[in-house]
């Protein structure tokens, strides 16, 4: 600092070009400087965070919320059809009547929803328990997520949990009282709304362009889940829902995207042709425009016990909120109308709500005569809680039209007395085209009121957050894969480098249980393997392989095309460099085997296959087996076009019947069927033979890549000589970033040195700068010269231990040390830099003292 003081008083003194010169350059020198100490606190932080258990799940949460934006748009005015607003009051009563049309902003609350009569008593059927225990209440507050926000009385869900020792006798006896006496607390139902903006560049004066979402108690949200495990297990034990609803506990997004493609798939396996058509419905409000009183009638309508309803009732009536925007805080409304978000009780009830619309359309029980002609067409109705897709099969897409007008005029006629209304200007329409078929693209829509027909019908339709394109091909949701996947990986950048931050062990879980996930998301649905090659690979080893091959009778059609499967397999080398550190042209196969990672065909495959083995002979499984007898039953199948999903079914079997197997083997015939019942039991069963398939798999791969390359020398880099296995993973354990990263590429032999830069043409010759030969890593370890006296050192601290093998592999911490220091390579500056920081005194060797 003194020096560059001493620079600047000389320049201001004589401002000639030479000391101007002269201030630049100390000037950056000092901003250098400043920069690097800075980066350097930064990186010891983030170091010592990530090594705290669940540190790097809880950077990656971090750095996450980080890239949103922090502050919200201040809303100066709201406009709407009475015109604009500018004062608080006014904004405030502008948003709640976009949101509830039944409010009111009185002292006194609205009157209670009136008790149930005597003929709704009559009509009350099913049973289940109204009493509680202390250890249902921990099991609930277990699983109570951390890091949300608290509703009106400021107890957030980390006081509860750090209380989970001492609550739970305490609210027993208040829950069994509420429960007893069919009453939800009053101080449960005030609620905090926050608007937060949508996004996608909507214009923030208008209502609909903010989300509405509720705080409630958190207490009183375990008392609500209580009761929604009732009712869940009321649905799940009586069938009470149609099967259609995948919102409801048991079923997924990936069954109902099964559903889906499942008609789609069978139409273009019959003959003569069959179109089919798909409409998303979208009801408006969903949640906030739910009528209280109807809802009620139907939960007595399904049979639901007297003291449900009756308690549902008291949940529902004299529920107030205060509205949030970015600086305005709206007083106190009572809401007459719909049922809160936020709550867990409110999902299963919106799926009673709307359960009347999907058997409707699935049952055909139109509320008026129905034309002849739609006799010939075939409605598929499902949903997932509030998103709603219906879908006709017919002899053409103009039938197909038609049908869905009919189908939504009907759907109207029953939403008006439901007080249900629907945003038709967010419908969407798409025609499914075969990949083979050269007919024209069909650019019919339907005549729906408020239906834009000037964007549609659309080619790509976002279903369940899948991107479906009307051919199947999945080109568009490989895209939002790969864009989800960089920003992810724009994440990892902020708390890990390639030598310094989060060990790599620690990166690689993440990449397997939140990166991967991203990708697979969803697999057993959209992908389908295209050969038996990936067949082989997740299913060799296990008996009969042969017949189920046969019985398969070729491959499936309509598989994953192989040059999206390629775009995968470049996603998850790109993520494989980054996560450990690796230079750019080591082979993926090395980078799989040194981080245990199968192959991205092996794991969609495992993945696939194993929920495919969980769902054989269950009703889901049965109810799709009957939808596709239902629509081919009219025409006639080839083997050329069998469905899909039967052939991979065939072989989901053969891994459930080896399963099931193991289990009479491990437990005997008794015990194993009776464990076999068990959908936990099973599914981890089935899992780990599915696993063990995979590691198989990944074996072979290994090998075969291993004969193909064969190495001209007799020296092989040290990643080529081991098996693959969890041993590979094992000797990372305990190394910091930079450690990892310089064993992997010493390893590998794809490092920072001359005899590599040479091949990718950064360097001008091979030889080493001792003149003794190629800089390679076995060089610099072995025989370089330079190194001589530093070599001593490495000699003695191993003691008769030193072979360039053991280096790589059971001495791997004391090696990568001694390589980061006498290397000199210019990546590996600032952990040498920080070398006495960078590794705990454990870890550290005094063969480094005074380096």
């Amino acid at each position: 600092m003194k020096r560059d003081k001493s620079a600047l008083d000389r320049y201001r003194r004589s401002p000639t070009t030479t000391w101007r010169g002269y201030w630049q350059q100390r000037r950056r020198q000092l901003i250098k400087a400043q920069i690097y100490h800075g980066q350097s606190d930064w990186r010891n932080i983030t170091t010592s965070k990530a090594v705290e258990p669940y540190g790097v799940y809880r950077l990656s949460r971090i750095f996450e919320r980080k890239r949103k934006p922090r502050d919200l748009p201040v809303v100066s005015e709201l406009h709407d059809e009475t015109g604009i607003h500018e004062d608080t009051d006014g904004k405030a009563r502008c948003m709640v009547d976009a949101i509830w049309p039944q409010t009111s902003d009185s002292q006194e609350p609205p009157p209670t929803l009136k008790p149930l009569n005597r003929r709704a008593r009559r009509l009350l059927s099913h049973t289940v328990s109204q009493a509680v225990d202390k250890f249902e209440i921990m099991r609930i507050m277990r699983r109570l997520k951390i890091g949300k926000a608290a509703g009106p009385d400021g107890i957030a869900n980390e006081v509860l949990r750090m209380l989970i020792d001492i609550l739970p006798p305490y609210l027993e006896r208040l829950f069994n009282a509420c429960l007893r006496l069919r009453y939800h607390p009053r101080l449960f139902k005030h609620s905090i709304t926050v608007m937060i903006p949508k996004g996608g560049g909507k214009p923030h004066h208008l209502p609909g362009s903010w989300r509405p979402l509720a705080l409630l108690p958190c207490v009183g949200k375990i008392l609500e889940r209580v009761v929604t495990n009732r009712l869940q297990e009321l649905v799940i034990h009586c069938n009470l829902l149609p099967r259609t609803q995948y919102g409801m506990t048991g079923k997924s997004t990936t069954t109902a995207l099964q559903f889906l493609l499942n008609p789609v798939y069978a139409a273009w396996s019959t003959a003569p042709k069959r179109y089919i058509s798909i409409l998303s419905i979208d009801i408006k409000g969903a949640y906030d425009r739910v009528d209280r009183e109807k809802l009620l009638e139907i939960l007595i309508d399904f049979g639901i016990p007297e003291w449900l309803v009756e308690f549902v009732a008291s949940f529902l009536s004299n529920r107030s909120t205060v509205v949030k925007l970015p600086g305005l805080t709206s007083k106190r409304y009572w809401i007459n109308i719909g049922i809160p978000q936020g709550s867990p009780l409110s999902p299963v009830l919106f799926l009673f709500y709307t359960a009347p619309l999907l058997r409707m359309v699935s049952e055909q029980a139109w509320g008026s005569e129905a034309p002849g002609w739609l006799k010939s067409v075939q409605f598929y109705c499902f949903a997932f809680v509030d998103d709603t897709y219906i879908m006709v099969v017919s002899s053409s897409y103009r039938t197909n039209c038609r049908a869905l007008e009919f189908a939504h005029e009907e759907i109207l006629k029953w939403a008006r007395p439901m007080g249900v209304t629907f945003s038709t200007g967010k419908y969407h329409l798409m025609h499914f085209k075969p990949p083979w078929s050269r007919d024209p693209d069909c650019r019919l829509t339907v005549n729906i009121e408020g239906f834009d027909t000037k964007n549609e019908p659309v080619d790509e339709l976002k279903i369940l957050g899948v991107i479906v394109d009307r051919r199947l091909r999945w080109t568009a949701h490989i895209a939002e894969i790969e864009a989800k996947v960089e920003r992810q990986l724009a994440i990892l950048t902020r708390f890990s480098g390639s030598v310094w931050g989060t060990p790599l062990l620690d990166l690689v879980t993440l990449y397997a249980t939140k990166i991967r996930s991203t990708i697979t998301y969803a697999c057993p649905a959209w992908f389908i393997y295209g050969d038996y090659e990936s067949l082989d690979l997740c299913l060799s080893g296990l008996d009969e392989i042969q017949w189920a091959k046969e019985h398969g009778e070729g491959k499936p059609n309509w598989s994953f095309p192989k040059y999206n499967l390629d775009r995968l397999k470049k996603l998850q080398y790109k993520c494989l460099l980054r996560i450990s550190g690796a230079l750019k042209g080591t082979c993926a196969r090395v980078l799989e085997k040194e981080l245990v990672i199968d192959d991205i065909e092996v794991t969609l495959t495992r993945h696939a296959m194993t929920h495919r083995a969980m769902i054989l002979d269950t009703p889901e499984y049965e109810f799709l087996a009957t939808v596709r007898s239902d629509l081919t039953q009219s025409g006639t199948v080839t083997r050329s076009k069998r469905h899909p999903f039967e052939v991979m079914d065939n072989q989901a079997r053969l891994l459930r019947d080896t399963g099931h197997r193991e289990m009479m083997r491990k437990y005997g015939v008794a015990f194993g069927e009776q464990f076999w019942k068990n959908p936990v039991d099973r599914l981890v069963t089935i899992r780990l033979i599915a696993r063990r398939r995979a590691t198989a798999a990944s074996c072979k791969r290994w090998d075969e890549y291993r004969r193909g390359r064969a190495h001209p020398t007799r020296h092989k880099p040290a990643a080529l000589i081991e098996n693959w296995g969890l041993d590979n993973r094992k000797r990372y354990e305990g190394l910091s970033r930079a450690q990892s990263t310089m064993l992997i590429q010493c390893r590998t032999e794809k490092i920072g040195l001359n005899d590599y830069l040479y091949t990718r043409k950064r360097a001008t010759t091979w030889e080493c700068p001792c003149g003794m030969g190629r800089q390679t890593v076995y060089h610099m370890f072995m025989h370089c010269e330079r190194l001589f006296h530093a070599r001593d050192i490495l000699i003695e601290g191993l003691r008769d231990d030193f072979e360039f093998l053991k280096l790589m592999t059971d001495h791997a911490d004391i090696a990568t040390k001694w390589a980061i220091i006498y290397f000199d390579l210019a990546q590996y500056k600032w952990p040498k830099d920080h070398r006495h920081t960078m590794y705990t005194k454990k870890k550290y060797h005094s063969l480094f003292e005074g380096t």
